[in-house]
C-alpha cells in the first residue's frame, strides 16, 4: 500500500491508501473511499476537486516557461496561449486523447500543433514550447504544466484569482 493522499477538505482531514502511487491530476474529479480524521474514525467517500502540490515533472516546465516568457518580454501573451491551450484541452475531449496517445505519431501532433500556432495565433515560443514537451515524451503532465505555470503567473504578476459561486444566475454580466 505505496499510494497516499494527505490533505485537508472541509471535512477535516484526509488520507487515502491505494495500492500504488497516483498523481494528484488522476484523482481529481474522483470518487475515493477515505479515512476522514475527526472525532471518531469514519470512512466515507470523497471527491478531490483539486489537489495543488508540487509536481516534480511539470513544475519546472512551468517556471522555465514563465522565465522565457519574462526575459523576452511576452508574459501576457505566452500566458493568453496558455489559457488557449488550456481550453482547448478542456473543451476538446478527441483533441486530448490524439495528443495523450501513445501510438500517434509524434510528426502528427506536430503537425497538429503548428497548425493550432497558425489558427490561434500563438507565440512561436509557446509553440517550441509544445514541441519539446512532446520531444521529452512529457506531453501527458501539459495539464499539469498549465496549471503551474497559472500559479507561478499570478505570483509573479501578483496577481489573486477568486471563484465565484451563486445559487442564482447573474444579470448583465
Amino acid at each position: 500500500m505505496s499510494g497516499l493522499l494527505q490533505g485537508s477538505f472541509a471535512s477535516g482531514a484526509v488520507r487515502c491508501r491505494g495500492s500504488r502511487p497516483v498523481s494528484s491530476s488522476f484523482l481529481q474529479g474522483q470518487q475515493v473511499q477515505c479515512r476522514v480524521a475527526r472525532q471518531g474514525r469514519s470512512t466515507r467517500k470523497v471527491t478531490v476537486m483539486k489537489v495543488a502540490a508540487y509536481d516534480p515533472i511539470a513544475t519546472p516546465y512551468a517556471y522555465a516557461l514563465v522565465d522565457l516568457a519574462t526575459e523576452k518580454k511576452l508574459l501576457n501573451e505566452i500566458h493568453t496561449d496558455v489559457d488557449t491551450l488550456r481550453g482547448l484541452f478542456e473543451e476538446d475531449k478527441s483533441f486530448r486523447d490524439f495528443m495523450y496517445n501513445p501510438v500517434a505519431g509524434n510528426d502528427k501532433k506536430r503537425s497538429l500543433i503548428s497548425k493550432i500556432q497558425k489558427e490561434a495565433g500563438l507565440q512561436p515560443y509557446t509553440a517550441n514550447f509544445l514541441n519539446l514537451i512532446l520531444d521529452r515524451g512529457r506531453i501527458e503532465a501539459l495539464e499539469n504544466i498549465f496549471e503551474a505555470f497559472e500559479a507561478e503567473y499570478c505570483k509573479r504578476t501578483d496577481t489573486q484569482v477568486a471563484v465565484l459561486r451563486l445559487s442564482m444566475e447573474m444579470q448583465g454580466v
